[in-house]
């Protein structure tokens, strides 16, 4: 008899516990109700279910196609050859799963004994399942996959296999394989496992490809095509990626990523996310009965793959002037004058004073000119949502925008990314986890949006919910630097301070790697690790010294102030008018679970109400979340009401 794993969504846990119920009837073991476990090692008993089943079987439903989790499981089952899939409804299967003949299951009450009985006999027989062929033994199981998996599935007499992509079907296709320039042998499996990577996308811009890893044997058509090769010189590794559209001439977007050989899965990471960002920019750029000449769609792509959220003050100047270059070129091309109002309003506040007047013009007039094009467009609620004066009625102007804008692109990252900063912003975290959640499920690739929910869940108060998510992605993609420094922040205010310490000498996190030389977070930590007088004073000294060489270093010193409960200086520092403007771009450090003491304090109401929150919360009737918790010593909306 056979071990089973069973993948399926919460929400279809009925039908579950049917199929598991006929399989364990017909003698066979199965893993199903894993995911209900209590305790920090559940993910390890999953991960340990996996491995020792000899199928894994997938429920495909419009939940599960939704989930991480059985995204994982079925992508273990796939790259090792024991996937079967079942369809329960009339969701279609994700990106990455479409290529396997699945098995037609009526979903809950409507599944009868012999839709339950088809489902077992078609694992019941003795022909064993064909195992992919593995190019390089080296690599890790789960990260290696078939070209071609045949699947004989006996009783039944069912083949799954690998087959190409329907005819008739619209959907452009993507290819990603090793270039023919490539030196290392391993190029083959990383461009594989980008391709992978990038088919695992239910929703979103990259949901609409057809996405296949190329055969270097065979001419195949593509309407795009990616070549990735890998190069190395001792321990350093250097991937470089291409482009090729079809009817466009030569090479239309390339980008080079070095890493170290220890560290291939950064180096994937990457790769697969630039090459996301440039499809993703290709798509966006095809507007009907308009064609963007080639060095003109070059030049966009080349710019608009680069309006991340971490890049610095020269690189975004450079595809600030990039897109003014795309504009000039194609001036009815509505997204060039979208992204270049978004990345000046990204750009705003990193600009000195003097600037601002003149930048904020331009940007407007250029999302002006945008919406006179299409005024619909995902970008143009952002950089709208950004550009709305800092006075009290921002808050309420700026959701109204995104939420425009959501209604319009419900299944934009980018825009519930910033709805969930502007919720956590006026203190309504719970709100801002789920937006970051379901971000998170339509670019689950991206690690920023993982880090960012990461982050929400612990700075909001769930430590053991960000712990568990924190987990989960290291066996994905074990040894990140992203994750390492996503461990860190955890570490730094609510887990482990030696840990965060150790993490703050050796591995220098990305947050910090621009203030090599300042020594208040080891003090800060020091002063966790022995809360003495003498350490805690020498951490506030240190914050002390930064706040005054600049006033509007405010985030690290009025949490430290609350951490050790220095509750009158933290209010005192607030009084200053440079201060209060600083706070006014960064009020989500706020409402962060390690600065409950500050808010318990009756003039977190008056500092509130000089930030503009209060007047937020009486007009909208939407009170922060701390405003509910049962030991608060004062009622909000009483303290409210004393304020005009």
């Amino acid at each position: 008899m056979a071990g089973i794993f069973l993948s399926y969504a919460h929400q279809d846990r009925a039908l579950a516990a049917k199929v598991a119920a006929a399989f364990e009837h017909a003698g066979h073991r199965v893993w199903w109700d894993l995911h209900v476990k209590a305790g920090r090692r559940f993910a390890e008993e999953i991960a340990d279910a996996l491995d020792q089943a000899d199928h894994v079987v997938v429920l495909w439903s419009r939940a599960s196609v939704k989930s991480s989790w059985v995204l994982d499981e079925a992508a273990v089952g796939r790259d090792s050859g024991r996937l079967i899939p079942v369809t329960t409804d009339d969701a279609l299967p994700p990106l990455g799963f479409r290529q396997y003949q699945s098995l037609p299951l009526r979903a809950g009450a409507e599944a009868g004994e012999d839709d339950l009985q088809s489902l077992v006999s078609a694992i019941s027989g003795d022909t064993p399942i064909t195992k992919p062929r593995t190019a390089h033994p080296a690599w890790s199981r789960r990260w290696i996959a078939a070209l071609l998996i045949i699947v004989i599935l006996a009783g039944g007499g069912i083949v799954a296999w690998l087959k190409p992509w329907a005819a008739g079907d619209a959907a452009p296709t993507v290819l990603i394989g090793p270039s023919a320039q490539s030196s290392d042998p391993q190029s083959r499996d990383f461009a594989h496992q980008v391709a992978v990577d990038l088919g695992r996308f239910p929703v979103g811009p990259l949901s609409s490809l057809s996405i296949h890893e190329a055969d270097p044997g065979e001419k195949q058509d593509a309407t795009y095509r990616s070549e990735i090769s890998l190069s190395r010189a001792g321990t350093n590794v250097h991937a470089d990626i291409s482009l090729f559209v079809d009817g466009r001439s030569g090479q239309v977007w390339a980008s080079g990523i070095d890493g170290t050989a220890d560290r291939l899965i950064d180096l994937r990471q990457h790769a697969a996310a630039n090459l996301s960002d440039a499809l993703i920019c290709a798509l966006q750029s095809e507007f009907p009965g308009k064609r963007l000449p080639d060095d003109v769609f070059r030049m966009f792509l080349d710019a608009c793959t680069r309006t991340g959220a971490n890049l610095d003050d020269v690189s975004t100047g450079r595809a600030i002037e990039t897109f003014r270059q795309v504009t000039r070129k194609a001036p009815d091309f509505a997204l060039g004058w979208a992204y270049l109002a978004l990345l000046q309003s990204n750009y705003f506040y990193a600009t000195p004073s003097e600037q601002h007047r003149a930048l904020g013009m331009e940007a407007r007039g250029n999302l002006a000119r945008a919406r006179q094009l299409d005024p619909a467009m995902e970008q143009g609620f952002v950089a709208e949502s950004n550009l709305l004066p800092r006075d009290k009625s921002f808050w309420k102007q700026s959701l109204l925008a995104l939420d425009r804008g959501l209604a319009a692109h419900p299944d934009s990252a980018q825009l519930l990314t910033m709805r969930a900063e502007r919720l956590r912003d006026i203190g309504r975290a719970t709100e801002a986890i789920e937006l970051m959640r379901r971000a998170t499920d339509i670019e689950p690739l991206t690690l920023t949006l993982r880090t960012g929910y990461i982050d929400s869940l612990a700075y909001s108060g769930r430590l053991d919910a960000a712990l568990a998510e924190l987990a989960r992605d290291q066996k994905i993609w074990p040894q990140s630097t992203s994750l390492t420094d996503a461990r860190f922040r955890i570490d730094l205010r609510y887990g482990d301070p030696a840990n965060a310490l150790r993490l703050l000498r050796v591995e220098s996190p990305d947050n910090l790697r621009n203030q090599p030389f300042d020594r208040s977070w080891q003090t800060f930590l020091r002063a966790r690790i022995d809360p003495s007088p003498a350490n805690v004073e020498a951490s506030l000294k240190s914050f002390r010294d930064r706040y005054r060489r600049n006033p509007a270093d405010i985030p690290g010193y009025l949490q430290t102030l609350a951490t050790f409960g220095r509750l009158d200086e933290a209010y005192l520092v607030t009084r200053n008018p440079i201060t209060l403007d600083s706070m006014f771009v960064s009020t989500e450090v706020l409402f962060r679970q390690h600065m409950r003491a500050f808010r318990a304090d009756r003039r977190f109401i008056d500092l509130a109400n000089r930030l503009g929150l209060l007047a937020y919360w009486r007009g909208s009737g939407k009170w922060p979340d701390f405003c509910a918790e049962p030991d608060l010593p004062y009622d909000c909306r009483a303290e409210a009401a004393k304020y005009r």
